[in-house]
């Protein structure tokens, strides 16, 4: 998972966080903790897997990756 913060004079600050789920758990999980965070959700988008790599070929998300949203 991918974490951008950005901030302007004019802008309030907003964090992006990207990256790719396995499922709607996984996503439901992410969700509960930046709930329990207090932290405002503006919006959720997804985008379609790259259609070029292979069937089966692994996620840009990293299976030994710490969790960062502890």
């Amino acid at each position: 998972m991918q974490v951008d913060t950005e901030a302007g004079e004019d802008v309030p600050i907003s964090t992006t966080l990207t990256g790719a789920l396995r499922d709607e758990a996984e996503l439901a999980d992410v969700l509960d903790r930046l709930y329990a965070l207090g932290l405002p959700l503006i919006s959720v988008e997804r985008e379609e897997p790259d259609q070029s790599a292979p069937a089966g070929a692994a996620s840009s998300r990293e299976v030994d990756e710490p969790d960062q949203l502890t």
